[in-house]
Parts: structure tokens; C-alpha cells; sequence
């Protein structure tokens, strides 16, 4: 934008805020820097990018072994919860007991 330098490409954990201002980090982003002033210029492929780590945000994957998913399966059902809300319950109750 400001027309003085040359633009290079760069891989840069970039930190982002959300519409609610939380913080997340897109790590080893693309993107053009201006050598002059340090613009940062995004592609469309870094907008993705950040949208698509932006939805996963604060979410974690986990895989079970199937005799620990059916253990958790049982114990949610017991307890009226999906197995979501119980694993997360389960790791918010271990978490304060430490």
C-alpha cells in the first residue's frame, strides 16, 4: 500500500482476535510483508486459513480407544449428558482437583 518497497513472503505464527475479542493464533501463516513499511498482505488462502483455525479455536480432537469410548458413552447416558459434555465435565472435575 504504501508503494515504496518490494513485498516478500513470510511464515509467521499470526495472533488474531475474534469477533468477541478472544485471542487465537494462526500458526506458520502466509503472508506478503512489505520490506519498506512491514505491511502484512493477506491472500485468500490466509483468510481461509485463519477462519478455519478461528473455528477451532479452544476445541480439542481427541481419539479414544473404543473400549474407553464405550466406557465414556455408558457413564454420559448415566448421566444425561452427550459424551461432549462429558468428557468435558470429566476433565474440568480432574483439573480442579489439581
Amino acid at each position: 500500500m504504501c508503494g515504496q518497497g518490494t513485498t516478500h513472503i513470510e511464515k509467521l505464527d499470526y495472533k488474531l482476535k475474534d469477533e468477541n475479542g478472544r485471542e487465537f493464533v494462526v500458526p506458520q501463516l502466509e503472508v506478503e510483508v512489505c520490506g519498506f513499511c512491514g505491511e502484512h498482505i493477506f491472500n485468500m488462502q490466509a483468510v481461509r486459513k485463519a477462519r478455519q483455525t478461528q473455528g477451532r479455536a479452544g476445541k480439542i480432537l481427541i481419539r479414544l480407544q473404543p473400549t474407553l469410548q464405550n466406557a465414556l458413552a455408558a457413564r454420559a447416558q448415566k448421566n444425561k449428558r452427550s459424551i461432549t459434555q462429558e468428557a468435558q465435565h470429566l476433565l474440568e472435575t480432574s483439573l480442579a482437583a489439581n
